[in-house]
């Protein structure tokens, strides 16, 4: 189809579930992908109750064997004997799988549904305020039109470089991200975060049976590709633990088995321009180890659609998420700084989770991307009162990074 109601550029996972969720509604939806086949990314996703009910209601069959339920997350700080544990209750507890798997599954869930086309392999050439976009697709320049374009491309989007050129992007560090597979990779239903001193940082995750999602942060420089294993060692062995020296050495030895992107954040200020919306990443995005992202990028969908149109939803949009997009940013920044005076601001972070079990609840539900996770406010206003070094060691604020 030429026209739609609604077109959305980008079939990863929120541009699926946007399509779904305008489906219900009864409108007919294009989907628009330009990679020619399945989307490939050996990271981890975490999803929380809501979203993970969302998907069952629109029929998406997970992969058997290929995910897990979180039971919490566990910080480890380096020089210091007591970890913080901060366990989900039952109603909380998140789905955990790889991007790749996710990907494959919320297309497989469009198949029956008639509202929704997918095309794969087209490429934007522009996209105008009237919801009309030029592309090609093979050797064969199209034309499309809807009354709401929704950008759904990720961090790169080039729905929002059309519109807006290249938005600040700031860059705090590199990481390596993988899946490992094979027999004996058990375990990690209760995520473990390992932090040291030099703002490296271990993010460990079960993704289903004997399979493990691994992220590797560090403040640094790409390492060459011949130097990549030996960097590994040196920089994360002493962090991980043992029995994960063996798979991550593998996987770093075969190509595409670690990807290496630049993180950090942008701010979610981007929402509509027009008859164009944007959703998930492609609004903005904070770090990763946070993991609050996919649930937000699940909800931009589930409040566009509510409204229909681009119009009213940049208001409403940032009304619902402000204060706990602050607090995850927040949140990294005293985890992960490098500053003398953020080490001793997580310090006393998690001190103070340590010992107050109210804190620790309402860090828990920050990282579902829950409103109760405001609790925290007045613990990290007081935290970002101190002088946090916002500064990357690639040039500071970047428009494109990944």
């Amino acid at each position: 189809m030429d026209n739609a109601d609604v077109i959305i550029i980008g079939a990863g996972p929120i541009g699926c579930a946007t399509a779904h969720t305008f489906a219900d509604k009864g409108a007919r939806v294009l989907m628009c992908d330009m990679a020619k086949g399945p989307l490939t990314r050996p990271v981890a996703e975490v999803l929380f109750p809501p979203t993970v009910q969302l998907m069952r209601r629109w029929g998406v069959e997970l992969p058997p064997g290929r995910f897990a339920r979180g039971t919490g997350v566990t910080f480890y700080e380096h020089g210091h004997p007591e970890p913080v544990e901060l366990r989900f209750p039952a109603e909380a507890r998140p789905l955990m799988i790889s991007y790749t798997d996710l990907a494959d599954a919320m297309q497989e869930s469009l198949i029956e549904r008639y509202e929704i086309e997918l095309l794969h392999g087209v490429e934007i050439l522009s996209v105008e305020l009237d919801g009309s976009v030029h592309a090609t697709r093979g050797k064969f320049d199209t034309q499309y039109r809807a009354d709401l374009l929704v950008g759904a491309d990720g961090r790169t989007s080039v729905v929002r470089r059309r519109l807006y050129g290249d938005l600040p992007e700031t860059v705090t560090s590199l990481t390596a991200s993988a899946v490992l597979e094979g027999t004996g990779l058990k375990g990690y239903e209760q995520i473990r975060v390992i932090t040291d001193e030099h703002g490296r940082s271990v993010r460990i995750q079960a993704l289903g049976r004997d399979l493990i999602g691994v992220g590797l942060d560090l403040p640094s420089k790409l390492p060459a590709e011949d130097e990549v294993r030996d960097h590994l060692k040196e920089q994360f062995w002493p962090l991980l633990p043992p029995e994960l020296h063996e798979p991550l050495d593998r996987a770093a030895a075969e190509e595409d088995g670690i990807t290496w992107t630049a993180e950090g954040f942008r701010t979610r200020r981007s929402y509509e321009h027009g008859r164009i919306a944007m959703v998930g990443d492609a609004v903005g995005h904070v770090h990763p180890l946070v993991g609050i992202d996919p649930t937000m990028g699940f909800l931009d969908g589930q409040i566009l659609a509510r409204y229909g149109r681009a119009n009213g939803y940049a208001t409403a949009r940032p009304e619902a998420v402000g204060n706990i997009e602050y607090l995850a940013h927040a949140f990294y920044r005293v985890l992960m700084g490098r500053t003398p005076e953020t080490v001793e601001a997580r310090r006393g972070l998690l001190e103070h989770l340590r010992r107050d079990p109210a804190a620790r609840e309402a860090a828990m539900w920050l990282l579902a991307a829950d409103e109760r996770g405001e609790e925290l406010l007045p613990l990290m206003d007081e935290l970002e009162g101190i002088e946090v070094d916002d500064e990357d060691e690639y040039g500071g604020h970047v428009g494109a990074a990944r």
